[in-house]
């Protein structure tokens, strides 16, 4: 006789309850998988299988372990409703069973047991935004559900042996309703968005959609944006080399997403050899998406392109001229620009600040004028941002009382208007007319930026009024004259400029960060009011500090060398700036050496150099030396 073996002794957890056998815990999760199963059948309304009729929705409930616990969740759980949104149901169902084997066993560890509700969490966030979209689907629901009920009446009210029928005695297929195209055209239309796109999973669920109703022939194009909008390129690329005729509403999409990709040249290559095959080849949006050669630094690829097209609408345009600034060629952009105008583009918005910015940075004040006009006729002037781009090129070009004109008309103003004006003023030579506009727009509750008050700021510095210049700095809060360079340079010049070298040192040993340009103020400071020792040990530690010198650094060195009287070291400085760094030298640099040799008493040797100048001296250079002859 076999011996018996003994009974296996019953395992507790930490908390002291009873642990699951292995057995049990096999039969929980076969019920379990049954009941998902079940549910499935139930919320799509098909017929259950008699397999799992027991596990479905109002039916007997199952024998097995775990059969209490889940009498008691469905006690208590009422059925999903009949909405797109109950098909997460059963996946939640899963994850409410996980957290139920949680508790009971105790035996998972703590970790897996925090993963778990991450990854729930992050699940159900996707899921309550889908559910958002869906919310009003219930009519798509109603028509999928009928629609399976006429197919389960038609096939059980057909005899066994149908007579045979022509087929022009054939009827029609059952066609999908409107409700539920409309529907489903609708829930695209929510992920058209660039602000608010769908979530990743969203799009997937709806392409299933589409291929579940047969829509995805009509509602492609609209698919492939929603893609774009998600992120989903990779996706939309797939989905289109699936297409045998797609269209030029597609292409454009697919060669957005081709463009985002890490290396888009290949990919790109291929969609354009592609739409060269088809009728929609020369369609102006199709033509407009292939500028993904620009963003490859293909400008003269892109620019074949723009040449093909008959017809080049404004789109095209503006895509042209962008390519063409980001590369920097700002002429071609200028060029383009003004040939579209010509040939009578009726530019909107967009395209006028565009091409004024082009032409703001080219100074081709005709075609900005132009472009202007343009503007002007299509009752689009009005907008702010063309507008101060215009009071823009107007500065650029030196038109300042156009600009001006420009301005004063404008029905709002915002900072970068004001600070365009100002920073005109400013930099024309006119400080008053800037100081005013500056406290009129104070006056007016417009809080300037950064760039305006270093406007206002210098022109302080040129008129010498310390006391306005202390007015001006405090429309800003001290912490951004230490954390912005634009603002500490623009302080610390106005302090040299008026004396007081204490305090330019003061705000530069406090600012927390300094560019080229706060050091070189700061050289170029120290150097004119007599502390040319320091200015030395200033070049020294921004040396040591890793800061690479330019040539403006050294119009500071020189301009120490003049005023303490060291010939020596100014010509070696001048030499090594040559020979050592590789500078050309500037009106500035020979400008600086003059007056070290005209204060030195060397007059011949600063004429001499005068004479052997690149460069036509200015007046500058024959002032310095006009001061050495009358000290002299």
């Amino acid at each position: 006789m076999e011996p018996v073996p003994p009974p296996s002794l019953p395992r507790f957890g930490a908390r002291g309850q009873r642990l699951k056998t292995s057995a049990e815990l096999r039969a929980s999760r076969s019920v379990g998988s049954k009941k998902r199963l079940a549910r499935r059948w139930t919320n799509w309304g098909a017929p259950v299988p008699p397999s799992l009729e027991p596990y479905a929705y109002g039916g007997a409930s199952s024998s097995g372990a775990g059969s209490s616990s889940s009498r008691r969740r469905r006690r208590h759980t009422p059925s999903p409703p009949p909405s797109l949104s109950s098909g997460f149901s059963s996946e939640e169902s899963e994850e409410e069973e996980d957290g139920d084997r949680v508790v009971e066993g105790d035996f998972i560890a703590s970790d897996e047991a925090e993963a778990r509700v991450l990854a729930r969490m992050k699940r159900r966030s996707e899921r309550a935004r889908f559910r958002e979209v869906a919310a009003d689907d219930a009519e798509l629901e109603e028509a999928l559900r009928l629609i399976e009920r006429q197919k389960a009446e038609e096939k059980a009210s057909e005899p066994l042996n149908p007579p045979p029928t022509s087929p022009s005695t054939l009827a029609p297929a059952t066609s999908v309703p409107a409700a539920a195209a409309a529907s489903t055209h609708r829930a695209l239309l929510r992920g058209l968005s660039p602000s608010k796109p769908l979530p990743p999973l969203t799009v997937r669920l709806l392409h299933g959609r589409l291929l579940r109703l047969d829509l995805l022939a009509d509602l492609s194009h609209l698919l492939l944006r929603a893609l774009f909008s998600s992120g989903l390129h990779l996706h939309a690329l797939s989905l289109h080399s699936l297409f045998p005729d797609p269209s030029h509403l597609t292409l454009p999409f697919a060669l957005n997403s081709a463009s985002r990709l890490p290396y888009p040249l290949p990919v790109g290559e291929q969609l354009h050899a592609r739409s060269l095959k088809l009728p929609s080849h020369s369609n102006p949006h199709v033509l407009t998406s292939l500028t993904l050669y620009a963003k490859c630094g293909l400008l003269d690829r892109a620019r074949g392109v723009f040449d093909e097209m008959r017809c080049p609408s404004t789109a095209s345009c503006t895509t042209l001229i962008a390519a063409c600034m980001d590369a920097g060629r700002v002429k071609e952009a200028v060029a383009a620009a003004r040939k579209a105008l010509a040939s009578g583009m009726r530019p909107d918005s967009i395209t006028a600040v565009r091409v004024l910015t082009a032409c703001a940075q080219a100074a081709g004040l005709d075609a900005g004028e132009a472009a202007w006009r343009a503007a002007l006729r299509d009752r689009v002037a009005t907008r702010l941002f063309v507008a101060t781009a215009t009071v823009n090129l107007y500065v650029k070009c030196g038109q300042i009382a156009k600009a001006r004109e420009v301005f004063d008309r404008m029905p709002e103003k915002d900072a970068v208007a004001w600070g365009a004006m100002v920073g005109g003023y400013a930099s024309s030579g006119h400080p008053r007319e800037a100081l005013e506009l500056f406290f009129a727009m104070r006056n007016q509750g417009v809080r300037p930026d950064c760039y305006t008050v270093a406007d206002a700021l210098s022109a302080c510095t040129r008129l010498g009024k310390l006391d306005l210049g202390r007015r001006a700095a405090g429309a800003v809060d001290w912490d951004e004259f230490l954390d912005d360079p634009v603002l500490g340079a623009a302080l610390i010049g106005l302090y040299v400029k008026s004396g007081s070298t204490w305090d330019a040192w003061s705000v530069f040993q406090q600012m927390r960060n300094r560019d080229i340009v706060v050091w070189n103020k700061m050289i170029l400071g120290l150097g004119t009011t007599g502390h040319g020792k320091t200015a030395f040990a200033l070049v020294g530690q921004m040396e040591k500090s890793g800061m690479k010198l330019n040539d403006s650094t050294f119009v500071g060195i020189l301009c120490s060398c003049a005023h303490t009287g060291v010939v020596k070291d100014g010509w070696r400085y001048f030499h090594n700036m040559v020979e050592l760094y590789r500078f050309i030298p500037r009106v500035d640099h020979y400008g600086c050496m003059v007056d070290l040799l005209s204060r030195a008493g060397l007059l011949q040797e600063a004429h001499r150099l005068i004479n052997d100048m690149p460069m036509k001296a200015n007046a500058v250079v024959w002032g310095a030396l006009l001061g050495g002859c009358k000290i002299h």
